[in-house]
C-alpha cells in the first residue's frame, strides 16, 4: 500500500484501498493502525475503502465463527471449500466497526451487492460464482450480513435472527444473535421469555443472547424489536435439536 501510494501522492484526487481482513488478509486488529499509518504520511489525500468483505455459502454454517478461518481459495473441481454464512456475518461486523470509527474515510465500499459470476471460481457451495455476495447469484435470499447493514443503515424498523439457515444444531446450549435498530429486543424460545436486551448493549445494532437453551427436537425462537416511541419489529425461526 505504501509503495502504490507513493507514486499516486498528489497525482489522483482521492484514493481507495482494498482490506480483506480476516479474509485474505492478516487480523482485524491490523486494520485501523494501518488506516492511521497512511493518513499520518499522506494527511491531505482523502482515502476510501474500496473493498472489504467475505464469501458466504448460505449451506454452510458454523456455532463459533471464530473457531477457525473458511477456505478461502478455489477448490479443485469436484471438491467444496469451507465458507460459513455466520463467518462472513461476523467478518463485516468486525470491518464495518474499524471503518465507522475512521472519521477520516470519505467513503466504504461493500464487495459486493450480489453474488456474481467468476468463471475460474469453485467456492462455498456454488461453481463458477464469487460468493462475496450479501445477497445470493439468483437475488432471491438476502445473507446474514445485508441484515448486518440494514440494521445499521436503515431508517426501517429491522429486527433479524442470524443463522436462520442453520436449522440442525448440534449443542443444547446457542448464543442467539439479533440484529435490530429497535430500542429494546425481547427473545423467547418455544413461548417462554428468555430475555431482553437494550440498544446500549447491542454493540452496532447486534443483540447477543449468550447460552439459550434449546429442548430436544423442534424450538421456535423468536425475537421481538419495540422502539420507545412506539412500533415493533418481528422475526421467529425454527431450529431442530
Amino acid at each position: 500500500a505504501s509503495r502504490a501510494m507513493t507514486s499516486l501522492e498528489l497525482t489522483t484526487d482521492v484514493l481507495g484501498t482494498n482490506r480483506y481482513y480476516w479474509w485474505y488478509d492478516l487480523a482485524v486488529e491490523e486494520f485501523e493502525p494501518l488506516l492511521a499509518a497512511i493518513h499520518e504520511r499522506y494527511p491531505e489525500q482523502p482515502l476510501a475503502i474500496s473493498e472489504y468483505g467475505a464469501g458466504a455459502a448460505i449451506t454452510h454454517h458454523t456455532d463459533d465463527p471464530t473457531g477457525g478461518p473458511p477456505e478461502v481459495r478455489s477448490a479443485d473441481e469436484g471438491e467444496v471449500t469451507y465458507q460459513p454464512e455466520e463467518y462472513a456475518a461476523y467478518v463485516h461486523e468486525q470491518n464495518y466497526r474499524v471503518i465507522a470509527a475512521t472519521p477520516f474515510l470519505w467513503g466504504s465500499f461493500v464487495w459486493n451487492m450480489f453474488d456474481f459470476g467468476s468463471a475460474h471460481r469453485n467456492e462455498g457451495d456454488v461453481l463458477g460464482v464469487n460468493t462475496k455476495g450479501l445477497v445470493t447469484f439468483d437475488r432471491q435470499t438476502r445473507k446474514d450480513p445485508f441484515f448486518f447493514y440494514k440494521a445499521n443503515w436503515s431508517t426501517e424498523p429491522v429486527t433479524y435472527i442470524v443463522g436462520r439457515r442453520y436449522t440442525d444444531r448440534a449443542y443444547a446450549l446457542a448464543d442467539v444473535k439479533v440484529y435490530s435498530n429497535a430500542d429494546s429486543v425481547d427473545l423467547s424460545v418455544n413461548g417462554v421469555p428468555f430475555g431482553v436486551l437494550t440498544a446500549d448493549r447491542c454493540e452496532q445494532r447486534t443483540c447477543v443472547f449468550e447460552d439459550v437453551p434449546l429442548a430436544q427436537g423442534a424450538n421456535v425462537i423468536a425475537a421481538t424489536g419495540t422502539q420507545a416511541a412506539g412500533g415493533t419489529s418481528s422475526d421467529s425461526v425454527e431450529w431442530t435439536f
